[in-house]
């Protein structure tokens, strides 16, 4: 690939890789500071075919993978041809395939996990060794560090089997030789490496990352074998450069390593003429270079046209299309013009596709300019130019949006600059209402809009706090400008058709405050955006040029807001950089790119260090301490037998642990009550650090510990002690841990309606469940999605307090006392109902608030489609709590570790209508996808995804910052 002059890559500087300690303490090491982008459209693919034969029964193929398309089919290693291909696939229905195919399969070992989520990178690490005695040996995948044992189909390899890789046949990357397109990997792939003759596991290219707990890559420190090669992306004048010291190169085919927009046409002036140009010099203006080209880049009959070239560099090899006929002459830079003669036919079939390639020998280092002589007057005589090819590819003229090379990476680190990371795109599962999405290309970074119906986009990423900048190019025009806002801020919680703020196309606003009128913007304009969310401030800059500020008004500054796009009636393409290419314009001092390097730091890096979901099998042994993966001590144990219909049991440390301590959420009993018995069916006895130990019941130990019988529990952190509180009117006991935003509150009702309590807490609870310990009321459950908002408070003019019960499957309803609310940041108000104050009886509370890249309590739209709304966290959940507030609904659980990939099926329900208490396969028809940035529910139910709303509570296993695609 030619090296042109200013190529650059990431923010505005040049790629090295840099090992470093990125903030809050992620360490990756090595850095990988590039990915490749593979777009489908322009057929880009790396092809090598091996000069001998390696190990065709043992090999290891490791790579970063971002998905860009999705429910397609994408080959993206590959080898040999669609006769008899082999290789690894994602499925048309997004599961993944190592198989080999000819005239049917061969063998196929695929995946039940799906890979559906295009905001993140995952590690893909595949093993082949069918020298295995063990069928199942024969072929091994890993997703981020673990093993995959849930497959679709497991024909493995007969033993001893030879494989289409190592084999002196093409091997691709990107496509399968032969394959349509629309086969074509559609996405990114970083630090790619085949070892041939081993089969090696994860733990030889990742790690676990110390502090975050996040599967990074590693550096591979063992040999390749003979075909063997490490891809690192790092070499923009050779994109298929192998770094393994093989040398095995792959041939790098319609990939761009440059970024900078390449106008290669410059008007000539008289330095450019031939040393012995003949005849009348005419100087041509500029064109564009096209592929194919469709008009000529210059000629001429009888003059001398020359025309002047952005210097072209680093040139070993250089060819010309031509169409010429009788007396042609050619020349480049200054040097004597050469005769060509005729050429690919005559001027009445003068076509790129006519014309014929014309080699220069001994070319020149540098190009400056051409220049093309049509010979003596005489009919038909005549020389165009319709290509130039330098170093084997052809040249076009390049936008910054044509860059394949991205500083796009699955590390994060300081590059000494504004930090690399995994940037920002488009998100395609984002299904906006009554909108559609636009056509997604590019990387998703393109996004057209056709004419015919409004749409809706937004970035993968989100924020709530810091200051970000990010450029949106026209690449065509909307037909009505007035209704094309693709430079923008967006709100997605609920209804995803709010805008927070937007400068049209017609220079218009939304959102700022006087609403001020900026330029126009059109074809080839670059809006730039200075996003300072801390101060709710926008400035918008035209090709470089401020259009001014405007103060924007959000009324909830805590959740998170998006760039993106919304374009009415008309068409319209927008090519979108959030700096994993070369800005056009140097941003404003202070602003950031839009990767996870530069999101803040989360209060909370490793969420297992707060919760955990820990799954065992029973074993019949008393007692028995469960160690669970988190790093704390349990403050509040809720389990469930998985594998039987037992009900769910809750243990706290503020009414201490022991037999007859147990609360039902799927009953409205008290606190121990005899339908229970514990003592003689099992309980949670105590707990330790990282532990908590079960107590053998009387009877048995159906309830915690039964032979064979599977459990989950899942755990949280609620502080140090518990203390005296009495910041409300009614004394309480309160364990609270401010920084993961949950308590655990204890009080004796006095029965007043208006009466509050303290919680412990630093800001007013989004989610809280209480109940009567002393008597078999139900429990209550306040959610602020349900109805309450803000610092609502009993007894005043507020007119609505709906709440929900957490042991039944109703819908939300408007009560009169049974009531809590928050009130300001440290109270809660109770009304007088026996569910939360009645005089002398005892109560518990749980109470938990939003905490940024932890936990988060919210609302959303049903769609009543298989492909759900997106719904954005701000993390990767390890938990998720979901109902139906609109209509009676199961409260459905979802998990990571009853489900460790994507469709996530097994739900359990805490309530006791409609089966509540089954295993966790009773729903298996309500199936959700955990994202590295939210969930997506994939199912047509009431219980998560009807025409409805739906409230949810939710608990992180990673922050988006450090969060994989899985």
């Amino acid at each position: 690939m030619p090296l042109f002059t200013g190529s650059r890559l990431g923010f505005g500087k040049a790629v090295a890789v840099i090992a470093a300690v990125a903030d809050g303490g992620w360490e990756s090491s090595p850095v990988v500071a590039n990915s490749l982008r593979f777009n489908s459209g322009d057929s880009a693919y790396l092809n090598r075919t091996p000069s001998s034969v390696g190990n065709r029964k043992t090999f290891t193929f490791s790579a970063w993978i971002k998905r860009s398309g999705l429910s397609s089919v994408n080959k993206f290693f590959m080898a040999g041809n669609l006769s008899d291909e082999h290789g690894i696939r994602f499925e048309s229905n997004d599961q993944l395939s190592v198989y080999r195919y000819s005239s049917g399969f061969t063998f196929q070992v695929k995946t039940d996990r799906v890979f559906r989520d295009p905001s993140a990178f995952f590690h893909l690490v595949v093993a082949y060794d069918s020298s295995q005695n063990t069928s199942s040996d024969r072929v091994k995948i890993y997703i981020n560090g673990a093993q995959e044992s849930d497959f679709a189909t497991s024909n493995y390899p007969s033993q001893n089997s030879t494989y289409g890789m190592n084999n002196t046949v093409e091997h691709n990357i990107g496509r399968l030789n032969g394959a349509p397109t629309s086969e074509y990997f559609k996405g990114y792939l970083a630090d790619v490496h085949m070892v041939d003759g081993l089969a090696l596991d994860h733990t030889s290219f990742g790690e676990e990352d110390a502090t975050s707990g996040t599967w990074v890559p590693k550096e591979y420190t063992g040999s390749y074998g003979t075909n063997g090669f490490h891809l690192k992306f790092d070499n923009t004048s050779d994109l298929g450069e192998d770094s393994s010291g093989n040398d095995n190169d792959f041939t790098a085919n319609n990939l761009t390593a440059s970024d900078t927009p390449l106008t290669h046409w410059r008007q000539a002036d008289s330095s450019d003429n031939p040393s012995n140009s003949v005849g009348t010099v005419t100087y041509k203006s500029q064109l564009a270079f096209t592929n194919p080209q469709t008009s000529k880049l210059i000629q001429d009959h009888q003059n001398t046209s020359v025309i002047g070239l952005q210097n072209i560099t680093n040139i070993t090899s250089l060819r010309f299309r031509i169409c010429s006929r009788g007396g042609a002459m050619f020349g480049v830079n200054t040097g004597a013009m050469v005769s060509v003669g005729t050429l690919g036919g005559d001027f009445w079939n003068n076509t790129d596709a006519n014309a014929a390639w014309y080699t220069w020998s001994n070319p020149p280092s540098t190009l400056t300019s051409i220049a093309a002589y049509g010979g003596n007057s005489g009919t038909g005589n005549f020389t165009a130019v319709w290509a130039i090819e330098v170093n084997g590819v052809r040249i076009v003229d390049l936008t910054a949006a044509d860059c394949d090379l991205l500083s796009d990476s699955p590390s994060t680190y300081d590059d000494g600059g504004n930090g690399v990371g995994n940037y920002a795109t488009l998100n395609p599962l984002l299904l906006p209402g009554s909108y559609s999405l636009p056509e997604l290309s590019n990387g998703n970074l393109d996004a057209t809009k056709p004419s015919g119906y409004n749409c809706f986009c937004t970035a993968t990423i989100g924020v709530s706090s810091g200051k970000y900048y990010w450029e949106v190019t026209a690449v065509s025009d909307a037909l009505d400008t007035s209704n094309a806002r693709p430079a923008g801020c967006y709100n997605v919680p609920t209804h995803v058709t709010s805008w927070v703020f937007s400068y049209k196309q017609n220079g218009g606003t939304e959102g700022l405050t006087g609403s001020p009128t900026f330029a126009t913007y059109q074809t080839g304009d670059v809006i730039g955006i200075a996003l300072n969310v801390d101060s709710t401030e926008v400035t918008f800059y035209k090709n470089g040029t401020s259009q001014g500020s405007g103060a924007y008004s959000y009324t909830n500054t805590a959740d998170i807001i998006f760039p993106g796009l919304y374009v009415g009636t008309g068409g319209g393409t927008y090519s979108y950089n959030f700096g994993q290419r070369a800005f056009a314009y140097t941003p404003p001092t202070g602003f950031k790119a839009l990767n996870t390097f530069n999101l803040p730091d989360p209060t909370i890096a490793d969420p297992s260090k707060h919760f955990d979901v820990t799954l065992w099998t029973g074993d019949n042994s008393s007692p028995r301490t469960i160690t669970q993966d988190g790093d704390f001590t349990p403050d509040l144990i809720w389990h469930k037998a998985r594998s039987s219909s037992y009900h769910h049991y809750l243990h706290d440390a503020v009414r201490t642990f022991g037999a007859n301590k147990e609360l039902v959420p799927s009953t409205a009993d008290e606190e121990g009550s005899s339908n229970h018995l514990t003592q003689n069916h099992g309980y949670v006895s105590g707990v330790g650090a990282s532990t908590f130990t079960l107590g053998s019941g009387a009877t048995n130990q159906v309830y915690t510990n039964a032979s064979a019988t599977t459990y989950v529990a899942w755990n949280w952190d609620a502080g140090s002690s518990t203390v005296t509180n009495t910041d409300g009117t009614i004394t309480s006991s309160v364990r609270a841990n401010p920084t993961t935003g949950f308590s655990i509150v204890s009080y004796t009702g006095e029965g007043t309606s208006g009466d509050s309590i303290g919680h412990g807490l630093n800001a007013a609870p989004s989610f809280v469940i209480i109940k009567n310990r002393d008597q078999g009321d139900a429990w209550a459950a306040m959610h602020t999605g349900s109805g309450l908002s803000g610092d609502n408070i009993v007894n005043t003019s507020v007119a609505e307090y709906y709440m929900l019960y957490l042991d039944k499957n109703n819908a939300r309803a408007n009560w009169t006392s049974s009531v809590v609310a928050p009130n300001g940041s440290s109270l809660l108000t109770l009304g007088s109902g026996g569910m939360v104050n009645i005089d002398t009886e005892a109560y518990i509370a749980y109470c938990w608030h939003s905490v940024s890249g932890y936990s988060k309590f919210g609302l959303y739209e049903g769609n009543n489609s298989a492909d759900g709304p997106f719904i954005a966290l701000g993390f990767r959940p390890a938990m998720i709590l979901i109902k139906n507030i609109d209509s009676s609904g199961n409260w459905a659980i979802y998990d990571n570790k009853r489900d460790t990939f994507n469709e996530a099926t097994k739900v359990l329900c805490p309530d006791s209508g409609g089966g509540g208490n089954a295993n966790d396969a009773w729903q298996s028809s309500n199936p959700v996808d955990f994202l590295s940035n939210g969930f997506k529910p994939r199912t047509t139910t009431g219980e998560v995804n009807d025409t409805d709303t739906y409230i949810y509570a939710a608990w992180a296993e990673s922050p988006t910052k450090y969060s994989n695609a899985r």
